[in-house]
């Protein structure tokens, strides 16, 4: 999996490379945008820390 906050070169990047992808909403990219974007996350988390919950349940 590949993790960061820009959809235009991690999650691209991520989508080119056949990985899963997640979006996290820390930075550059918003959860409105991933919406309209053509390449989509597999997840979206507003952090790792939040990421690291949800894995855990």
């Amino acid at each position: 999996m590949i993790v960061g906050d820009n959809l235009f070169t991690d999650i691209e990047a991520g989508a080119n490379s056949g990985l899963d992808s997640l979006l996290v909403l820390t930075g550059y990219s918003t959860r409105e945008e991933a919406a309209r974007h053509a390449v989509q996350p597999t997840h979206i988390a507003k952090d790792l820390p939040e990421w690291q919950l949800r894995i855990s349940l």
